[in-house]
C-alpha cells in the first residue's frame, strides 16, 4: 500500500544518496501497484506513451516517471519536463494524476517550491521512490 502524507507533515527524504533510473522507478511504482490491486501498463525504456497507466476498476491513474539524473541540476530540467509531460497527458479528467521521482532532497524540494494552488487545481500528487523499493505518495 502506498503511504500517503498530507503536505503539513511530509515525511523526510532519506538521508543517503538515491540513485535511481526512471526504468527502476518504474518498476518500483509496478509492484505497489499491483499489490494495490491495480492493472499497470508500463512504457519501458525510450518508449513513447504514459510512462504508467494503472487501472483498478473504474479507477484511472497516469503516472510520468523520471529518474535521479547524473548531474544534480539535470535534477531541474527533469522536474520540469515530467510536469509538462504529464500537463499534455491529462485528457481525463475522472483520472488521478501524478509524477514520480527518486527519493532525494532536490526532487522533494521541487515538489514543495510548486505552488501548492497549481497542485490542488490539478489534483496533482508526486511519488517518491526510495532505493527499497518503497513508495511514499504526497499531495
Amino acid at each position: 500500500m502506498l503511504r500517503k502524507t498530507s503536505p503539513a507533515e511530509p515525511p523526510k527524504p532519506q538521508q543517503k544518496s538515491v540513485v535511481l533510473s526512471e526504468d527502476q522507478v518504474k518498476s518500483a511504482l509496478k509492484a505497489k501497484l499491483e499489490t494495490d490491486g491495480w492493472t499497470v501498463e508500463v512504457a519501458w525504456g525510450r518508449e513513447r506513451g504514459i510512462d504508467i497507466v494503472a487501472l483498478r476498476g473504474p479507477e484511472r491513474w497516469v503516472i510520468e516517471c523520471k529518474g535521479t539524473g547524473s548531474i544534480p541540476p539535470m535534477q531541474n530540467n527533469y522536474f520540469v519536463g515530467v510536469v509538462g509531460e504529464l500537463l499534455q497527458r491529462m485528457s481525463d479528467e475522472r483520472a488521478k494524476h501524478s509524477i514520480a521521482f527518486p527519493d532525494v532532497p532536490k526532487f522533494r524540494r521541487l515538489w514543495t517550491e510548486l505552488p501548492t494552488m497549481v497542485k490542488e487545481r490539478l489534483k496533482l500528487t508526486a511519488l517518491f521512490v526510495s532505493d527499497d523499493g518503497s513508495v511514499v505518495e504526497i499531495a
